[in-house]
């Protein structure tokens, strides 16, 4: 699988997902001007990446971003939903396509003032694929 093909999938899987109604790719803070942003949002970040001679690992922090109450009582109540969603989407992604999940997955939870008072969870994951080294069907030699 590509890099492009991965973030397609990942952002597929996440709107089909009933709870989520946006999905940003890369820069969560642009939360922060979408004028009509529609929670629960899931941020797709790309991190460090490696390729080796017969497996590729691509690394991201999936988010799961909604908007707090006033008083902030549902706090816990979207950190679980986060939880849950991010979750699932990874099972999903892992179920239906060529790749790992490489190691576990680790949640951090927090609330952060985009647009709005938001809270939520971010995850740590890593997918192995196949690696594209040896491939140049690129080239013309």
């Amino acid at each position: 699988m590509t890099l492009k093909t991965i973030i397609e999938e990942l952002k597929e899987y996440a709107l089909a997902t009933p709870n989520v109604g946006g999905v940003i790719v890369n820069d969560v803070f642009r939360e922060n001007f979408w004028e009509d942003a529609h929670y629960g949002v899931v941020a797709i970040i790309q991190r460090e990446h490696s390729i080796s001679d017969n497996l590729a690992i691509y690394r991201f922090q999936l988010g799961y971003i909604d908007r707090l109450t006033e008083d902030k009582s549902n706090e816990v109540d979207i950190q679980s939903e986060g939880v849950i969603t991010i979750s699932n989407i990874v099972n999903a992604f892992v179920e239906y396509n060529p790749v790992e999940l490489n190691g576990e997955i680790s949640f951090s939870v927090f609330n952060e003032r985009f647009k709005d008072d938001c809270g939520g969870v971010l995850a740590d994951v890593a997918f192995t694929t196949t690696s594209p080294m040896g491939i140049c069907n690129q080239l013309n030699i």
